[in-house]
């Protein structure tokens, strides 16, 4: 175990990992970070991943709103510092980037800027948020709004395997999705204990399916 451990430590590339984003607040407005607790000053997050291991890859999904009509480019700039851990003594390293989010109605240049991960992350979290509500609608014993609200998810993932393809674990979740449809339905019949076990089971559930592996 103690060997397994030394190897863990030898493995980790980067140290004091922090993620800044800044946008363009005169041009959207921030609404959330998925999956990550972030920190806003101003127009700037602040994602703090730590230690960093070798062949990890870390994805980011932030949801901002439009303020009314963009005609023009929005810019996010990314400053990313760490200590990199393969030097001793440790060196400070920072990567700063920028990015234009830009508006078109030319298909190839919108097929030149698609990231087939990013949809994927974006449709699962998404998916995975409703999941969330309807189960809370369900302990609230709103069934007939709890199975809509899934419908919904369900009907997103079938859009997004139309457009983007096929992904085994949006297709586990969409088995997991439809499966609690049918559980919906059995709760109206349950006795006040049965359900309230069952609603619990699947509050757990959803914190196990929110924590997957970041596309």
């Amino acid at each position: 175990l103690f060997n397994e451990e030394l190897q863990g430590i030898s493995n980790v590339v980067a140290k004091n990992t922090v993620l800044k984003i800044t946008f363009p607040n005169d041009q959207v407005s921030y609404e959330r970070t998925y999956a990550y607790n972030s920190k806003l000053s101003g127009n700037t997050l602040e994602i703090n991943f730590n230690d960093i291991f070798v062949k990890e890859q870390k994805s980011i999904l932030i949801r901002f709103k439009r303020k009314g009509y963009v005609s023009l480019p929005i810019t996010i700039k990314t400053e990313l510092k760490y200590n990199n851990s393969g030097q001793d003594p440790l060196v400070a390293i920072t990567d700063s980037r920028s990015s234009e989010i830009k508006i078109t109605k030319d298909e190839k240049e919108y097929a030149s800027g698609y990231q087939r991960a990013a949809s994927e992350g974006y449709i699962m979290e998404i998916t995975a948020e409703l999941y969330e509500e309807a189960v809370k609608l369900a302990d609230l014993e709103k069934y007939k709004e709890a199975e809509k609200t899934v419908k919904d998810a369900l009907l997103l993932l079938e859009n997004h395997f139309k457009t983007t393809g096929e992904n085994l674990f949006l297709r586990d979740f969409e088995k997991k999705l439809k499966d609690y449809v049918v559980i919906i339905k059995d709760l109206k019949n349950m006795d006040p204990t049965s359900r309230k076990v069952s609603v619990k089971y699947h509050k757990q559930r959803q914190f196990k399916t929110v924590s997957c592996p970041s596309f």
